[in-house]
């Protein structure tokens, strides 16, 4: 059960508008109007789960609708500020009650420097997870996360390190003075993930694992490969690990 807690922090709360691998926070998909992405072959992301994606002048994504096959799962609004800045993503969606609408909605806060500062996941007017971002490097990236929750003294510190891209290469979660896990990444020539390992799970792979870090785990070790447009953006997400190949996901530009 230590092994559970300890993977479940790799996993922000279970969030529809964010299931897939687009990363409204971060990304940008200039001259393109829709994305469209499919998940197969995962215990969140198994054939059927769709995200369509809609984008400003801008290209950042402005809402985005989830599926399972026919069925609409959810809807997520992203709200900017003047200068562009991401300041709210409201989610609605039905999951056990399909005449009761639920909504969940996530805050942002900017320093001067135009760097996120910290960020509050409200999941009820009374329950809320926060993130504070501190201790920037010279890529304005944080090197330590302190997350922590509005009705409990949970609290857990993530510390990250970068290469010179400003792409997590490293990932420890720190008790007291001691680190609890980590994950190593690395990257490929057009800058997406190639290679994920979570080293304390390693030997750990009969446990229930896939679901505490992040819907699409398949294993603690983990390659990644693509195939790609003539404009260098991925279409194709496979998965490979124990000797197999897996597509994980597609995308569709429009």
């Amino acid at each position: 059960m230590k092994t559970l807690t300890i993977i479940a922090l790799l996993t922000l709360t279970i969030d529809f508008c964010f299931a897939q691998s687009f990363d409204v926070e971060n990304d940008i998909l200039p001259s393109v109007s829709t994305l469209t992405i499919e998940s197969f072959n995962g215990c969140c992301a198994k054939e059927g789960y769709r995200a369509k994606y809609y984008f400003n002048e801008n290209g950042q994504a402005v809402k985005s609708t989830n599926y399972f096959k026919l069925k609409k799962l959810a809807e997520c609004e992203y709200l900017y500020d003047s200068l562009g800045n991401l300041t709210h993503s409201i989610q609605t969606y039905r999951i056990n009650d399909k005449d009761r609408i639920d909504t969940n909605w996530t805050t942002y806060t900017y320093d001067s420097e135009k760097r996120i500062i910290d960020k509050t996941d409200w999941t009820s007017p009374q329950h809320s997870w926060t993130e504070v971002y501190e201790d920037f490097n010279e890529l304005d990236k944080p090197t330590k996360t302190i997350r922590y929750s509005s009705s409990n003294s949970d609290t857990s510190i993530q510390l990250i390190n970068y290469n010179q891209h400003g792409q997590v290469t490293k990932i420890m979660y720190q008790e007291s003075d001691s680190l609890r896990t980590s994950e190593i990444l690395d990257y490929n020539e057009q800058g997406d993930l190639k290679y994920s390992l979570i080293p304390s799970i390693v030997g750990k792979e009969d446990e229930p694992l896939a679901i505490w870090v992040g819907g699409s785990r398949h294993a603690p070790e983990e390659r990644y490969e693509y195939t790609y447009d003539d404009q260098n953006r991925w279409t194709e997400k496979y998965v490979i690990f124990k000797d197999k190949r897996v597509l994980l996901e597609t995308r569709k530009y429009k």
